[in-house]
C-alpha cells in the first residue's frame, strides 16, 4: 500500500497525494531538520573566533555547502547509497562530538592520528567520558535515521544527483584540509571532517608513507651533567608578561638570588610555532627549522635518548584527556616512559601545585631521572584558573563558567571587545602569578636544587589584543602576531653546573629560539656535542646567530612551504598597567 511503513524504510516512491504518505514525509523532513539543528553548536562556538571578513565568508559558504549536501545524502534515492551515508555521517558524528565534548575543542587531523594509535584507551575513555560518548551517540543516532529513512522522491535525474553530490564535497573538504595541514574543520557540520580525515590520512600513507622510527644510535661520552634533568614546557606563557622580562610583569618566581643557584634567563625567546601540539611535537622529537617534518616523524625521542643515557623516564601530564595521547604523542614514544603521572581526577585549579609537589618528590630521591612536565599554564580559559588568594589583579572576568575545564577552542560568551580583554588580561595576570609564580615558589622551598637542573619555557605566546584589535584568537592566528611566538625561556642550574650558560644568557638574550633546545638538552644528558650538533644544530651556548623566528604554517603540504616569522621584539605587546586598579 502506498504510504505505508514499510514504504518509509525502503524507499519506495510514494504518491505525494496519499495521505497516508504524509507522516513519513514529514518525520522524514524533522529528523533531517533536527540532525541540522544540532550541528548548529559548532558554528555558534566557532563565531567568535573569525577575526577576518575573508575567512568568515568562506566558513560560511562552506558551512552552507555542507549543509545542501547534508540534505542531498539525505534524499538521494537509493536505499542501499543513503544507508551508506548514514554509516559514513553517523560514524564521523560519534568520533567529532566525542573528541569535542570530553576535550572541550574540536579534533583536527593530527588529533584524529592520534586517536587511531590510542584504541588501546578506548576502555579508559569509556569509563572516565560515558556521558560525552553517550551523547555524541544520541546525536549519530539522529544522523543515521534522518539519513537512512524513507520516503524519497520517486527516480529522477535530481535524485540521481543528489547522490553524488556528497562524494564531491567530501573531495572538496579533504582537499581544503590536506592544504592546510589538517586544520579548518573546526564548527562545520560533524557529519563530514571526521570522513575528510579517512580520506587525508589514506592519501597521506600513499603520497608519504611514515618513515619508521630511528634507535638511539649515539653513545653518552659522560655522566648526566646533574642527577636530575626537568624539563617544563608551560602552557600559553607570553614572556613579556613575566617579571623577568618587563618591570610590569606578573611576579614569576624565578627573579630572585638564592645562595649556590644560577638562574640564566634568556629574555623572549622564539617559539618553533603557534599551536602546541606541533610545538611540543619538536621539542620532544628535534626537529630543526631546515628539516623538522621528517626528524620528528623518524628520528628517537628524548624520551629515547634519555633511557639510552641510563635516566629514568617520568612524564608529568597535566593536559592529557583519558583515552589518548596528548601533544602528537604516539604509542611508540609512550612506551619509553617509565612512569608517567596524568592528573585528570585533580581539579584544574590544583594541577600545576601537584605537578610542583612531584618535581620536588623525585629531586630528592637517589635517582637520575629525566622529567618532562606539560603544565596546565593559562591556556584559554583563564577565569577559573587561580584561587581568590591569588586574584591580585583587578577588575577580572566573570569567575564560576569554566571551572575543570583545562583548555578549549571554544569563545562561547566571551565577546572578545576591548573592555572583555582588559578583563581577561588580569585574570590571565592572576592565573600567572599562581600557575608560574607559586608553581616555582614551592620548587624553590622544597626541591634539591643542588642535584637538579631545570629547564623553563612555554610552548607558545599569546595574542592579548592590548591595542584593541577586536576578535577572540590568543594564538594559532592565520595571521599571527609576534608576541604569539614570544615565550620565556630559563634555566635553573647548581652555580657549579652551570658552564656558559649565563655569558650565553646575555649574549643570546631575546635572539634565540626553542630550536637550539634539543640538541642542549642532549649534551646535558652526556652526549658528545659535535655529534649531537651534527644532527640536530647549534646548542643554546653556540656563538652562532639565531634565525630568531616561528613557524606559521607547520603543517605544509601539497607543495605549500612554511611560513617563517621573525620576531621583532620591538613589536611585542607588553602589559598595560592601566588595566588594573593600583593596590
Amino acid at each position: 500500500m502506498a504510504g505505508s511503513s514499510s514504504d518509509a524504510l525502503q524507499g519506495v516512491p510514494v504518491d505525494v497525494a496519499s495521505r497516508p504518505a504524509r507522516p513519513y514525509r514529514w518525520l522524514k523532513l524533522s529528523l533531517v531538520v533536527m540532525a541540522i539543528i544540532a550541528g548548529l553548536f559548532g558554528a555558534v562556538a566557532r563565531l567568535p573566533m573569525l577575526d577576518q571578513t575573508a575567512s568568515a565568508a568562506f566558513y560560511f559558504c562552506l558551512y552552507l555547502l555542507l549543509t545542501v549536501t547534508f540534505v542531498a545524502a539525505a534524499y538521494c534515492r537509493p536505499l542501499w547509497l543513503r544507508l551508506f551515508y548514514a554509516v559514513l555521517f553517523a560514524a564521523s558524528v560519534q568520533f567529532y562530538e566525542s573528541f569535542r565534548l570530553t576535550a572541550q575543542f574540536w579534533p583536527s587531523y593530527d588529533t584524529f592520528v592520534i586517536m587511531l594509535e590510542s584504541i588501546g584507551f578506548a576502555g579508559d575513555a569509556w569509563q572516565h567520558h560515558q556521558s560525552s560518548i553517550l551523547l555524541a551517540l544520541a546525536h549519530a543516532l539522529l544522523v543515521f535515521f534522518a539519513v537512512a529513512v524513507g520516503p524519497v522522491a520517486a527516480s529522477s535525474w535530481r535524485t540521481r544527483l543528489w547522490g553524488v553530490i556528497p562524494l564531491a564535497a567530501i573531495g572538496l573538504l579533504s582537499s581544503i584540509f590536506y592544504a592546510r595541514g589538517g586544520d579548518g574543520g573546526n564548527g562545520l557540520p560533524p557529519s563530514f571532517p571526521s570522513v575528510a580525515y579517512v580520506v587525508i590520512h589514506t592519501v597521506d600513507n600513499i603520497l608519504s608513507p611514515t618513515p619508521a622510527r630511528q634507535q638511539v644510535t649515539l653513545e653518552p661520552t659522560q655522566k648526566p651533567a646533574a642527577r636530575d634533568l626537568v624539563y617544563i614546557i608551560d602552557e600559553s606563557v607570553l614572556a613579556t608578561y613575566l617579571d623577568i622580562n618587563h618591570n610590569n610583569g606578573v611576579y614569576s618566581g624565578l627573579k630572585r638570588d638564592e645562595p649556590g643557584i644560577t638562574i640564566s634567563n634568556f629574555g623572549i625567546a622564539a617559539s618553533v610555532a603557534l599551536c602546541s601540539s606541533s610545538v611540543n611535537y619538536t621539542l620532544r622529537h628535534g626537529g630543526t627549522r631546515d628539516n623538522y617534518a621528517h626528524m620528528n616523524a623518524s628520528l628517537p625521542s628524548i624520551f629515547a635518548y634519555a633511557r639510552t643515557a641510563g635516566m629514568h623516564t617520568v612524564y608529568l601530564d597535566a593536559q592529557a584527556v583519558p583515552g589518548m595521547y596528548s601533544n602528537l604523542m604516539y604509542a611508540d614514544e609512550y612506551s619509553l616512559i617509565d612512569e608517567h603521572l596524568d592528573l585528570n581526577f585533580t581539579p584544574v585549579l590544583k594541577r600545576d601545585q601537584v605537578l610542583a609537589e612531584k618535581i620536588v618528590e623525585l629531586s630528592r630521591d637517589d635517582q637520575s631521572s629525566f622529567i618532562l612536565v606539560n603544565k596546565v599554564g593559562a591556556h584559554f580559559p583563564v577565569q577559573d584558573k587561580y584561587p581568590d588568594s591569588h586574584m591580585r589583579y583587578k577588575p577580572v572576568s566573570s569567575r564560576g563558567n569554566y571551572v575543570n575545564i583545562s583548555d578549549t577552542g571554544e569563545r562561547i560568551g566571551f565577546s572578545g571587545d576591548v573592555e572583555a580583554w582588559r578583563l581577561y588580561r588580569n585574570a590571565y595576570r592572576n592565573t600567572l602569578l599562581w600557575n608560574t609564580g607559586e608553581f616555582f615558589d614551592q620548587i624553590f622551598a622544597a626541591a634539591d636544587l643542588q642535584n637538579t637542573i631545570i629547564l623553563y619555557t612555554a610552548d607558545h605566546g599569546q595574542r592579548l589584543h592590548e591595542d584593541g584589535s577586536p576578535g577572540t584568537n590568543t594564538h594559532c592566528s592565520p595571521v599571527p602576531r609576534d608576541e604569539e611566538g614570544a615565550v620565556p625561556l630559563v634555566f635553573v642550574t647548581p652555580e657549579k653546573l652551570a658552564g656558559d650558560l649565563p655569558q650565553a644568557a646575555q649574549t643570546h638574550h631575546d635572539k634565540t629560539s626553542h630550536y637550539r633546545l634539543f640538541s642542549t638538552m642532549l649534551q646535558l644528558m652526556g652526549y658528545d656535542k659535535q655529534q649531537v650538533q651534527a644532527i640536530y644544530g647549534p646548542d643554546i651556548t653556540t656563538d652562532d646567530v639565531d634565525p630568531y623566528t616561528f613557524n606559521a604554517y607547520v603543517n605544509a603540504r601539497m607543495g605549500r612551504k612554511p611560513d617563517w616569522r621573525k620576531i621583532n621584539v620591538d613589536r611585542i605587546a607588553t602589559p598595560p598597567v592601566s588595566d588594573f586598579a593600583p593596590n
